[in-house]
């Protein structure tokens, strides 16, 4: 593939824009999801993690993410787990502006108390999964050392 440089950049763009567009029409489209949630101010954790979620895993088995160690359930469980712990917190206390000031995604604590459950909802689940199986792994891995050690013995 090094060869043709071009045609994967050209096929990765189109795919993550393609994803992007599949997403986005999810998440803004969705009819089960109530109306005033349909701000992007709302949804905007969901349709991040959606995103990589469904991108992540094609550019690290196919794109330029191959060595970067995203290939396995571990890498993949803690770039989901620091990217919602700390962009919880970001978007909670600080949120994200533009540069006339007006608030692109304003902090979480700014918003109407009745929807912002929604985006705390989606950090919450996006972050206790894959701490979750940080958690799974880490006990599966200590359980095979004491097998091998015993099996040694």
């Amino acid at each position: 593939m090094e060869k043709h440089w071009l045609v994967e950049a050209l096929l990765g763009y189109i795919f993550f824009i393609m994803v992007g567009i599949g997403v986005g029409y999810l998440t803004f489209g969705n009819e089960s999801i109530p109306a005033p949630l349909h701000e992007f101010k709302y949804i905007s954790p969901l349709y991040l993690n959606l995103t990589l979620l469904i991108v992540l895993p094609y550019y690290s088995w196919f794109g330029s993410l191959r060595e970067e160690g995203l290939n396995t359930l571990k890498g993949f469980s803690e770039f989901f787990l620091y990217l919602n712990g700390l962009g919880f917190l970001l978007h909670y206390f600080v949120g994200i502006e533009l540069e006339d000031g007006e608030g692109f995604l304003p902090p979480l604590w700014n918003l109407n108390p009745r929807y912002v459950w929604f985006p705390i909802a989606t950090y919450l689940i996006f972050f206790f999964i894959p701490a979750l199986t940080m958690l799974i792994l880490k006990y599966n891995e200590k359980k095979r050392k004491n097998h091998d050690k015993r099996k040694s013995v």
